[in-house]
């Protein structure tokens, strides 16, 4: 599974706010490094959870989607180890898309003659949440794209919501956490433990989605 971010997460003057008050900063001066550090807080905790924090647009390209005789072998996105025992069936009709939390799936293109073009989404629901899943309408099998690479293209908007507030209080003090451990230790060459040292880890363990 391939997926490219089309809008990033804007800037939130009041994710600065809080880290200055965090580290009780009385002055502007350093807006510049807090919200370098914020940057990079933010990206660590969400590559910790698989997960968006602030909403922005995301392009997801899947290999291909579940086929009824080569689903009990084959996985329907490149590298996915686990999932439910109805993959083990021969048709499966829903599968979990990889963008959490997810808002909602904008548009399925196939790519045909072409160009891309629009699956129709009379053809499907969708489950929206942090356990995503894509469901396939009665009466509908899965499309086959016209190429093996970017064949596929699902158009999805995931975060918690559209702005700093609309995160969870225990994430948003996580990424505080960090911001602060990141600003104590600058110019460490090392910062790989941050997320276990500053605390990070613990406080977001409730909302990591863990694999088998």
């Amino acid at each position: 599974m391939h997926s490219e971010t089309l809008s990033p997460a804007a800037a939130d003057a009041l994710l600065l706010d809080e880290a200055r008050d965090h580290l009780r900063l009385d002055s502007s001066d350093e807006d510049a490094t807090l919200a370098a550090l914020a940057r990079t807080a933010e990206s660590l905790v969400e590559g910790y959870l698989g997960a968006a924090l602030v909403a922005r647009d995301i392009a997801l390209y899947p290999e291909h989607f579940p086929g009824r005789q080569r689903c009990a072998t084959a996985q329907w996105w490149q590298g996915m180890r686990d999932g439910p025992m109805a993959f083990l069936q021969g048709d499966v009709r829903s599968v979990p898309l990889p963008a959490r939390p997810l808002i909602r799936v904008d548009s399925i293109e196939l790519w045909r003659a072409g160009v891309w073009q629009a699956w129709a989404g009379e053809n499907y629901t969708v489950s929206p949440g942090t356990m995503p899943m894509l469901h396939l309408a009665s009466g509908v099998q899965w499309p086959t794209p016209e190429r093996d690479r970017r064949g596929i293209r699902i158009n999805v908007r995931a975060g918690f919501g559209e702005n700093w507030n609309a995160v969870p209080e225990v994430i948003r003090h996580a990424v505080l956490h960090l911001v602060a451990w990141l600003y104590t230790h600058r110019g460490d060459e090392d910062s790989s433990s941050a997320l276990r040292t500053s605390g990070a880890a613990s406080m977001l363990a409730s909302y990591r989605v863990m694999t088998l």
